[in-house]
């Protein structure tokens, strides 16, 4: 693998970047033809840095950074799996801070990292990233945490238990909530937390499959009610359940 740098995304690079989302999309199959020009487009009009990672004139991977976060802008990054645990990554991330020309020394960036995402994890360990807390995923209604917790405890582990500790959160929280980790302007070598996982490392999104899932099956039964109410003719409670679900997906996503 020669040196790896970083260029801006161009048109040429939407049948790599669909590709990547195919083998990284939490549910493959909904990503049609039809859906992956929508996701490209999406990507390549929104208003943020994103850059392709290459090698040897090869693509490796996609990052960038957003600033439309709450508070901190926030870096992403995909690879390919042939291309991951060589190293790249950091190389992409330190590229990419020093592409940000708007940044400065004190600026502080996020990375939001699913819980099972062990080498991401290890990534930014090895940046010496900061853990800074943990977040609640908008596809999880809050009243409906603990019964999500005891419907999806068997994905509970010793690898989750380890990473509980390193935030000081209940480890049953890690299957609806993302951690955040803050990542200095330039990434520090110096250890900001310490774990060492066992076992099979690699990352199947089994957390982010389950929320996405748990979501989509809250959302059909919704609709099928309102279905009902129609067929039923009760069309004022209909409209009624309607606009309470519009309401309450409104408040999830604000």
């Amino acid at each position: 693998m020669g040196n790896v740098y970083l260029r801006d995304v161009s048109n040429d690079d939407k049948d790599n970047y669909i590709k990547l989302q195919r083998e990284t999309w939490v549910n493959p199959k909904s990503l049609d033809d039809e859906n992956a020009i929508i996701v490209w487009e999406r990507m390549l009009n929104d208003e943020y840095i994103k850059c392709a990672i290459c090698a040897e004139k090869q693509v490796l991977g996609f990052c960038g950074i957003k600033n439309n976060t709450d508070v901190y802008p926030e870096i992403e990054i995909e690879i390919f799996k042939k291309y991951q645990h060589k190293g790249i990554g950091y190389r992409a991330v330190e590229l990419l801070l020093r592409w940000d020309d708007d940044s400065r020394e004190d600026t502080v960036f996020i990375s939001r990292v699913m819980a099972d995402n062990y080498p991401c994890i290890l990534l930014m360990k090895k940046m010496g990233a900061k853990p800074a807390g943990i977040k609640r995923s908008k596809m999880i209604d809050e009243r409906d945490v603990d019964s999500y917790y005891e419907k999806h405890k068997n994905l509970l582990n010793d690898n989750l238990r380890k990473i509980a500790d390193v935030f000081d959160v209940e480890t049953a929280k890690l299957l609806s909530h993302e951690l955040i980790f803050h990542i200095a302007n330039v990434p520090e070598r110096t250890q900001k937390f310490e774990v060492h996982f066992e076992g099979d490392l690699s990352y199947t999104k089994d957390i982010e499959r389950n929320i996405f899932e748990n979501f989509y099956k809250d959302y059909l039964d919704e609709l099928m009610k309102v279905k009902s109410m129609y067929a039923n003719n009760d069309k004022s409670a209909a409209d009624n359940h309607l606009k309470q679900l519009l309401e309450r997906y409104e408040q999830m996503f604000a």
